[in-house]
């Protein structure tokens, strides 16, 4: 008996202890550079879909590309976007493409990110929080937060833009860069 407890006890091989490292380290970094969970390197690309206006469709691209026009005519030299004053019926489609048209071509001669399209009243706002890198703070407990860019923050948002609760985002948003990142 006396031999068994002196066999558990004894110190490891330096040889053991090498090849345990060893494995580790292949292991590792086999995992580490190997495919992720979800993803099959042996599928095809799925195939994209062919976007096409149909008979039906071209009224709506007609009334979308006239609302465009309108929106930019519009905005002149202007920098602020300005409401539509379309008159019509909200679940009408035609209506509804005039409507997108007018604020996308607006955003669009203005500059606007994607993440701001449909924000009207606080459109430089969302410019300016968009355009925000990303950043680092300590808090007082000394804990570092790292914070994403402005466009991943504002893709983040539950709110449509253009609603009070985006604005309401936007500006907690602006307050939170400005607390951290100016003296």
């Amino acid at each position: 008996m006396r031999n068994v407890r002196r066999f558990f006890t004894r110190r490891p091989r330096p040889a053991a202890i090498i090849t345990a490292g060893l494995a580790t380290v292949i292991l590792g970094t086999a995992a580490a550079l190997g495919a992720t969970p979800g993803t099959d390197t042996t599928a095809a690309p799925a195939p994209r879909p062919s976007v096409s206006a149909t008979a039906t469709e071209e009224p709506l691209v007609t009334a979308y590309n006239a609302g465009w026009k309108a929106g930019v005519a519009a905005l002149g030299d202007s920098k602020v976007p300005t409401y539509s004053n379309a008159v019509g019926d909200g679940s009408d489609p035609g209506t509804v493409a005039w409507h997108d048209g007018w604020v996308d071509g607006q955003a669009d001669a203005l500059g606007v990110p994607d993440e701001c399209r449909g924000e009207i009243e606080y459109a430089e706002l969302c410019a300016t929080v968009a355009a925000r890198e990303a950043y680092a703070y300590t808090d007082t407990d000394g804990v570092t937060h790292a914070v994403p860019s402005g466009r991943e923050q504002l893709a983040r948002l539950d709110a449509t833009p253009g609603t009070d609760a985006f604005a309401a985002a936007l500006f907690e948003l602006d307050t939170q860069w400005v607390q951290r990142n100016e003296p």
